[in-house]
């Protein structure tokens, strides 16, 4: 929606060409004519419903599947994974939520790791 968004003007800190506004208004028309929207956020369906001049019949949410055999890290883990991705300093009330173990990456679940 990023595209779209930039090609409405919505986001000028990302200028769009005069041949992507053209191709966006030619996915805005597509998106006119279908009535069924699968979106994999709601934050997608709103920008669909906002930016995308929908009227949907159906417009539904399936949030992307996870394949892999995820399981919750234990506290120290946690620590190591978080200091590895560049957080060096946790937020205020982090590591007691850790040690909880109820931190949300995405709602509802804790932070995990492949295994």
């Amino acid at each position: 929606m990023l595209a779209l968004r930039s090609a409405l003007g919505d986001v000028p800190e990302n200028p769009t060409s005069a041949t992507g506004r053209i191709y966006q208004r030619y996915i805005r028309r597509g998106f006119r004519r279908a009535r069924h929207f699968i979106s994999i956020s709601g934050k997608t369906r709103d920008d669909l419903h906002r930016f995308g001049g929908i009227s949907p019949v159906t417009s539904e949410i399936v949030y992307n599947g996870l394949n892999y055999p995820f399981a919750p890290l234990a506290f120290e883990d946690s620590e190591r994974t978080l200091r590895n991705v560049g957080l060096t300093a946790p937020p205020a009330g982090l590591p007691a939520r850790l040690k909880s173990r109820s931190v949300a990456i995405f709602p509802p679940s804790k932070l995990v790791s492949l295994r």
